[in-house]
């Protein structure tokens, strides 16, 4: 360690210690985007909630089961499937991370164990191993792939952005606005711009 490292570690845990982090806001919530398309949004949108509950998830429904794209924090596991199971009898077949990110990839052990195929970039899923986070995902993706489920088709571009390996899934038959609500949000517009 750099020793001059060491007055900022110790200013910020002083920081910290004083201002410890908010509690999160209230729960997520189910949204609907559009007839087959649902989001598990975290209300309040802050820090507080990210850490609580993890990142957003999106539900996409098809005829022959769900498509996650994100399997949020492992605690929150239970509510997600419980979202999940308030909309359809079908199983979760594929959950698609955005990136490695224990609160967009945390629950994906046991959705595996409920027998989802995870995908997710090459390079994320290599950040994945090397860290030896729990649930290696499936597949990993370059550049671009797609996969369809149910009549639906799911395009996944790989780009950098948050991590070496963000992903990006839109659903072709949706118009822009709403493929922006799969996932990245605030990069979204980047994206589209590179696409």
């Amino acid at each position: 360690m750099n020793l001059r490292s060491v007055p900022v570690i110790a200013f910020a845990s002083v920081v910290f210690a004083q201002n410890p982090p908010l509690p999160p806001g209230p729960p997520p919530q189910l949204v609907k985007v559009k007839d087959d398309l649902y989001i598990v949004q975290n209300q309040a949108n802050n820090l507080a909630d990210l850490i609580g509950y993890g990142g957003n998830a999106s539900i996409f429904l098809t005829d022959d089961g769900v498509i996650l794209i994100d399997s949020k924090s492992d605690r929150e596991h239970d509510d997600l499937v419980a979202k999940v199971k308030s909309l359809t009898d079908k199983p979760i077949k594929y959950v698609v991370l955005t990136h490695n990110h224990a609160d967009h990839s945390g629950g994906v052990p046991k959705l595996k164990a409920m027998g989802a195929t995870v995908l997710i970039s090459a390079a994320d899923r290599d950040n994945m191993m090397k860290s030896k986070q729990p649930g290696a995902p499936d597949f990993g993706f370059m550049g671009r792939a797609n996969f369809s489920l149910g009549g639906k088709e799911v395009q996944l571009y790989q780009f950098r952005g948050h991590t070496r390996g963000d992903a990006l899934a839109a659903v072709p038959e949706l118009s822009r606005r709403r493929r922006a609500q799969l996932d990245l949000g605030d990069q979204i517009e980047a994206v589209f711009r590179q696409l």
